[in-house]
């Protein structure tokens, strides 16, 4: 019993030392890789300054593209780093009135370029003008962009992501519905997995790690709220955050 139990320490040990290596690892990696991206954005803005109004449409057009993919690339670094701090508990989000409202919007614009690409058509309906509440802002925009990314990949053709924000005494909720592909009940258990994709079901080929919804259901949880989805094979999802109204004004 005693070497049983001397046994199941050593192990216990083990595993903490290895994944106290792997977090290092990542923060360390992610950190590398903020440098050059940070270095590319430069180059782009310089370039495009100096030859604005040097060469056509088209071309500034690709130089756009390159940005925003850039940028996307700098937003999945910081999913990944942001994933690693919150396992170590070490993070503390910056909240500060917001309106919830904008964020949605901005996220909206965020994915323009993508929703574009693939001819879709995003609308929203926000029960109020301004939902102002304790938000952070940076994370509560990538949480809705990476939900409208998700509904963007396993959507078949003109794809069509309908926001809503509702208010109710005690709760905001925010509905994303897309006319997707849906998934199974199996799907809906894991998606909110670090690491897990349901790569079959990629219509547009849209690249992705399977951060995106481990992350969101994360920075949710951080705004003392939930998130849930509903979804049936071939009728689309609908993701559902529901946000505690007691920091609102």
């Amino acid at each position: 019993i005693i070497f049983s139990f001397y046994s199941t320490i050593v192990i216990s040990i083990k595993q903490k030392n290895i994944s106290e290596m792997k977090s290092d690892f990542i923060n360390n990696m992610t950190h590398e890789f903020k440098t050059p991206i940070a270095t590319i954005n430069l180059a782009i803005d310089a370039i495009k300054k100096k030859l604005m109004g040097k060469v056509d449409t088209k071309s500034m057009g690709y130089l756009n593209i390159i940005k925003d993919e850039n940028n996307r690339m700098n937003n999945q670094v910081e999913n990944v780093l942001m994933i690693s701090q919150l396992e170590k508990e070490k993070i503390e989000l910056e909240m500060k009135m917001m309106d919830l409202n904008k964020l949605v919007q901005l996220a909206i614009d965020r994915v323009e370029l993508l929703s574009g690409s693939v001819g879709a058509r995003i609308t929203k309906k926000f029960d109020k003008k301004e939902n102002i509440m304790m938000l952070a802002e940076e994370e509560m925009i990538n949480v809705f962009v990476n939900i409208l990314e998700n509904s963007l990949k396993y959507s078949k053709s003109n794809p069509v992501i309908q926001i809503m924000v509702k208010n109710e005494k005690s709760n905001t909720i925010v509905f994303f519905k897309d006319n997707g592909i849906g998934m199974t009940k199996k799907i809906k258990t894991k998606i909110f997995e670090k690491f897990y994709r349901e790569s079959k079901g990629n219509i547009h080929n849209i690249k992705g790690h399977g951060l995106g919804l481990a992350f969101v259901k994360k920075i949710v949880e951080l705004h003392a709220g939930f998130i849930s989805v509903q979804s049936q094979i071939g009728k689309g999802s609908t993701f559902k955050i529901t946000l505690n109204n007691v920091n609102k004004t």
